[in-house]
């Protein structure tokens, strides 16, 4: 009776021990898995935030350079065209120096991303330098009015609005990516 006795508080002790351990592995694992799980909502957190500012700035900029444009209206209305040329290089000199504060950020978005974002970034970019390009045609020439600035205009507003929503949409993408924590090998 007693080396049963003595058998079965032996088991008792073995099993409870066990059953500790266990359950230990289980708590442990489980908060492995919620810090991996905190850390990874906290990184997908600090990137939306990059992101977003980076974006604001480009769209910024981009505003500030495009409200610019309507300088050209004053300067090819002159109708002397020696006057007419000088306030138009005027112009390319505001334009030039608006382009390159929004090429700057333009380049932070570049460092940000993602890809569709970048691409719409260099489509903006590209727009400016078209409407650049024609300010600097109609300088030349002295001219009053010309289809590529307009095309460039309207190019450059189209490349806004779309750089504007690929990064609200990756901004808010990226705020809705749930993480999955890493998984076993």
């Amino acid at each position: 009776m007693l080396d049963t006795a003595l058998l079965v508080s032996a088991l008792t002790g073995a099993t409870a021990i066990l059953a500790s351990w266990v359950g230990s592995k289980g708590s442990t694992r489980a908060a492995q898995i919620q810090a991996q799980t905190s850390r990874a909502a906290q990184e997908a957190e600090s990137m939306r935030v990059s992101r977003r500012a980076a974006y604001v700035e480009v769209v910024h900029r981009a505003h500030v350079v495009g409200e610019r444009f309507i300088d050209v209206l004053p300067a090819v209305s002159l109708s002397d065209p020696a006057a007419r040329a000088s306030a138009l290089r005027e112009v390319l000199q505001r334009h030039a120096q608006l382009h390159a504060e929004m090429m700057r950020a333009v380049h932070t978005a570049h460092i940000e991303g993602p890809d569709d974002v970048v691409q719409a970034a260099d489509r903006l970019a590209t727009a400016s330098t078209q409407v650049y390009l024609a300010v600097h045609a109609m300088a030349e020439d002295a001219a009053v009015h010309s289809p590529h600035f307009d095309e460039g205009y309207f190019k450059f507003w189209e490349a806004l609005s779309d750089f504007t929503s690929l990064a609200r949409r990756s901004i808010h993408h990226t705020q809705s990516v749930q993480q999955q924590p890493p998984q076993d090998s």
